[in-house]
C-alpha cells in the first residue's frame, strides 16, 4: 500500500495522464470507466480542481464530480465516511457516487469491497463513520464538466419554505407518474437549477448579504467547478484560526420539511430566537440512498446547516441557537449528520433502532464480519445491537449471515432499552418540586439508564442532576457540578 501525503489544500496537481502516471500517484483518471480512483487522504478541492484541468478530447472542458459540497477542503476518504454532500435529488451525497472502497481493516489487512462483491458490506462500507476499518482509497464516478447558469434570488424565509413545499409536490408528482430519473431530475430541481439553495433565515445582516452577493456575482454562466458554490481557502483559514463555530447538520424527509419549517420560524418569531443566529443558514436537497446509515435511507431529506458562532468567540452557551437544535430534533424528528457537531449532546440517548429502522441491524452484522472485537469501535455508546429470538435474548452474531441481518430468524431490539418507553409529563412549578422528582427517579434507576436533560439556561437541568446524584449516593453534601460544560463525571460513590 501506497501512502501518499500532501501538505494541505493549497497543494495543486497537475494532469498526469495514462501514460505517464507514476507509482503511487494520488489520483488516476479512467476515462473508459468513468471512474477516478483516488487516495483517501486527497482533499476534495485538490481533486476538484485536477479533474477540472484534466482536458483531453472526451472531455475538452476537463471532468468534474456530478455533484461536490460546500465545504472541500475535508479529505476525500471523510467525506465518503460520513456522507458529505452537496444538494442534488439525482446523484446524492458523495458517498453515493463511489463505485470502489479500499478499508485497512481491523486484522490488519486491505479489502476492496464493491457493490458487486459484496452486496451487504458495500451498503455498509459506504457511510461507515469510521466504524468498519481506515478507508485507503476509492473509486469515483466522475462527469465531463458542462457549464451551468448560476441565478441568485432573494427570498424571504416564508418564500424559502413555499419553495420546499414546492419541490416536495413536484417529487410526489413525479414519483406518483412512475417517472425516471433523469425526468424526476428535471421536474424537481436536481443538478441543474437551485444546487445550492441559500435561504436569508434569521440575522443576517446587510453587510453579510452584500459581501455575499459580491463573492458569487451576478447570474453568470460557468463552468461547473466554478458555478457550484464552494467555500474558499482564504475564508475557511480565517474561521478556523479567528472565528471558530460549529457547524450542525439536520436532515427531515422531504414531504416533512415544510412543516418542520414552519414550526420552527414560528418558534423563532414567537421565542425571540434570531439573537442565536450571526451567518446564513443553508437549506439543500439529496436523494435518497442505499446506504445502510446514509441521512437519506428511506427517501429524499431536506439539509438545514445551522452555525453557531456565537458558543467559541463568547465562551457562552448559546441557549437560542440550541433550543433551534431541539426542535428541529425532538419535534421534527430531524437526523443528525454524523460528521458534524451535535453530537454527544443531542445524541446522547441515540438509538439507532428507531432512527433507522430498516438498516441499523444490517449495519451491526457487517460490524461483526469486518471488526468482530472492537477495535474500530469509539468512546461514544452509539455502536450497540440487541436482538431477540423467540421472545429471548439472543446473541447478535447468531442473526446475520451473507445478507445482513436476518428478520427471519430474530429480531432487532431497541438499542437502549427492548422495551418500549413510558412517557409521561411533570410540570415543575419550583426547584424543589424538580429535586422531589429527581430523587424519586434516582431510587428507581437501574443500571443502563439514560437520562438526556434538554433545557434552556436556568430550565434547572443542574438542580435536577444535584439532586438526583446526592439521592443515589445518599450524600447531600455531594459536591455536584453542573452537566452542561462536562464530557463525563463519575461518580465513585454511587453502588
Amino acid at each position: 500500500m501506497d501512502l501518499v501525503c500532501l501538505a494541505d489544500s493549497t497543494t495543486i496537481l497537475k494532469p498526469v495522464y495514462p501514460m505517464d502516471v507514476p507509482p503511487g500517484f494520488p489520483i488516476r483518471v479512467d476515462e473508459t470507466a468513468r471512474t477516478a480512483t483516488v487516495a483517501a487522504g486527497v482533499p476534495q478541492r485538490i481533486l476538484l480542481d485536477y479533474l477540472a484541468a484534466y482536458k483531453t478530447p472526451a472531455a475538452p472542458l476537463g471532468y468534474s464530480l456530478a455533484a461536490f459540497s460546500f465545504y472541500i477542503d475535508q479529505t476525500i476518504g471523510g467525506a465518503v465516511a460520513t456522507g458529505t454532500h452537496g444538494s442534488t435529488l439525482q446523484h446524492g451525497s458523495t458517498s453515493n457516487q463511489v463505485t470502489r472502497i479500499e478499508l485497512a481493516l481491523a486484522n490488519g489487512t486491505l479489502a476492496a469491497i464493491t457493490p458487486d462483491s459484496h452486496p451487504h458490506l458495500w451498503r455498509a462500507v459506504q457511510i461507515s463513520v469510521g466504524r468498519l476499518g481506515v478507508i485507503t482509497e476509492l473509486d469515483i464516478r466522475i462527469v465531463p464538466q458542462r457549464m451551468l447558469t448560476r441565478t441568485i434570488e432573494t427570498q424571504s424565509f416564508a418564500e424559502a419554505i413555499a419553495s420546499v413545499e414546492a419541490v416536495a409536490a413536484a417529487h410526489g408528482a413525479a414519483l406518483a407518474a412512475n417517472a425516471s430519473d433523469a425526468e424526476m431530475s428535471n421536474r424537481y430541481m436536481a443538478d441543474g437549477k437551485g444546487s445550492l439553495m441559500s435561504c436569508r433565515m434569521w440575522a443576517w445582516t446587510s453587510v453579510f448579504v452584500a459581501g455575499l452577493t459580491n463573492s458569487l456575482g451576478s447570474n453568470a454562466t460557468l463552468m461547473q467547478r466554478q458555478a457550484i458554490v464552494t467555500e474558499d481557502k482564504t475564508t475557511n483559514k480565517q474561521t478556523s484560526d479567528q472565528f471558530p463555530d460549529d457547524q450542525y447538520e439536520l436532515s427531515v424527509p422531504l414531504h416533512h420539511a415544510g412543516a418542520c419549517l414552519r414550526k420552527v420560524m414560528a418558534a423563532i418569531q414567537d421565542s425571540n430566537l434570531a439573537g442565536g443566529f450571526v451567518l446564513p443558514n443553508l437549506i439543500r436537497f439529496v436523494s435518497g440512498e442505499g446506504a445502510y446509515l446514509a441521512n437519506t435511507h428511506g427517501g429524499p431529506r431536506v439539509f438545514v446547516n445551522l452555525e453557531d458562532d456565537l458558543s467559541g468567540n463568547t465562551g457562552r452557551p448559546n441557549a437560542r441557537f440550541q433550543e433551534v437544535v431541539r426542535i428541529f430534533r425532538q419535534e421534527c424528528g430531524a437526523r443528525l449528520h454524523w460528521g458534524k457537531a451535535g453530537w454527544p449532546q443531542w445524541g446522547a440517548c441515540f438509538d439507532g433502532s428507531r432512527e433507522y429502522p430498516d438498516s441499523w441491524c444490517h449495519f451491526g452484522c457487517a460490524v461483526q464480519e469486518l471488526d468482530p472485537k472492537g477495535k474500530f469501535r469509539s468512546l461514544a455508546e452509539v455502536w450497540a445491537w440487541r436482538a431477540t429470538r423467540n421472545g429471548s435474548d439472543a446473541a447478535f452474531a447468531s442473526c446475520c449471515d451473507a445478507d445482513g441481518f436476518s428478520a427471519e430468524v430474530c429480531c432487532g431490539a431497541a438499542t437502549i432499552a427492548a422495551a418500549p418507553p413510558v412517557q409521561f409529563n411533570f410540570l415543575s412549578a419550583s426547584e424543589s418540586a424538580t429535586q422531589a422528582l429527581a430523587g424519586i427517579l434516582a431510587q428507581e434507576r437501574i443500571a443502563g439508564d439514560c437520562y438526556c436533560l434538554l433545557g434552556v439556561v436556568g430550565a434547572g437541568k443542574s438542580a435536577f442532576s444535584r439532586a438526583f446524584v446526592r439521592a443515589a449516593a445518599g450524600d447531600e453534601d455531594l459536591p455536584v457540578p453542573s452537566p452542561t460544560y462536562l464530557l463525563q463525571s463519575i461518580y465513585d460513590e454511587l453502588d
